[in-house]
């Protein structure tokens, strides 16, 4: 019996230890960027899609980058990197489809070929779903 519960203590040893290490090689850096990418990618959807300020600020699009960019914000934190650092990565994609935008022929066209990636941004965004959530409510509270 002495034997089995050390058995069983070394083993949960080795899977706390084991679970440490991967989440010390854990790559932030890529999540922060690819919440942040699909935020420009569901902004700059949104803005082609709408007609007006108003219209972009209620655009489903839009609402789908503020949750990517909870996210990115979520992983900066965890990773340890700061806000400014999402900022810029945004700005960078930002810039990257505005400039992509102003070389299509066709904006209908250019808007046809986001809706792949946007729907892949969506799926992201459901599988955080619980983060999401609690970051709403956590700023609600704090808004009170």
């Amino acid at each position: 019996m002495f034997k089995l519960a050390i058995n069983i203590y070394l083993w949960s040893i080795f899977l706390a230890f084991s679970q440490g290490v991967y989440a010390e090689g854990f790559d932030y850096f890529a999540h922060i960027n690819k919440y942040t990418k699909c935020e420009a990618l569901q902004n700059v959807i949104a803005n082609i899609s709408s007609e007006s300020e108003q219209d972009f600020y209620q655009h489903e699009s839009h609402h789908d980058s503020l949750d990517s960019r909870i996210i990115a914000l979520e992983f900066a934190g965890a990773g340890n990197y700061k806000e400014s650092l999402v900022n810029k990565l945004y700005a960078s994609y930002l810039d990257e489809y505005r400039v992509l935008l102003k070389e299509s022929d066709d904006v209908d066209m250019f808007a046809a070929s986001l809706k792949s990636p946007a729907k892949k941004c969506r799926q992201l965004n459901e599988m955080q779903e619980d983060v999401i959530r609690r970051k709403r409510e956590q700023n609600k509270k704090a808004n009170r």
